[in-house]
């Protein structure tokens, strides 16, 4: 009878969170979407490399993954305490997590295949040095 009650608590707390993170579901959608990719690129590196696979470097994506999750739901509270009707810090610290994701994508790729998108588009946006 206690279990039963605790369950439909728990259940109910966690309908009423889902629901009022509503607004930025897509961005923690997406930002998941880059853990994951970021996660197989992990998982390709090691078999490149022919290196283990270990539980302890996939905890990290746990923790990482939690981690931007919280802060994304954290600058959506900032965003609704500040009254307005936009999703400002909720989308900018969205848009950090998806630019750490993709930086770590880049590395992981410089070290199977030895090339660089990041470096390269770096390269293309420096001014040239005429003289």
């Amino acid at each position: 009878m206690l279990l039963t009650k605790t369950k439909e608590i728990a259940l109910g707390l966690l309908i009423g969170a889902w629901a009022a993170l509503a607004p930025i579901h897509v961005l923690m959608y997406i930002v998941v979407a880059f853990v994951v990719a970021d996660l197989l690129a992990g998982i390709a590196r090691s078999i490149y490399l022919k290196t283990n696979v270990t539980s302890r470097r996939m905890r990290h994506t746990i923790g990482k993954l939690l981690a931007y999750q919280l802060v994304i739901a954290l600058a959506y509270g900032m965003d609704t305490l500040a009254g307005g009707d936009g999703l400002l810090c909720a989308r900018a610290v969205a848009v950090m997590c998806a630019l750490a994701e993709t930086k770590s994508l880049d590395e992981k790729l410089k070290e199977t295949l030895g090339f660089s998108l990041w470096d390269t588009l770096v390269d293309k946006l420096k001014p040239s040095q005429k003289m």
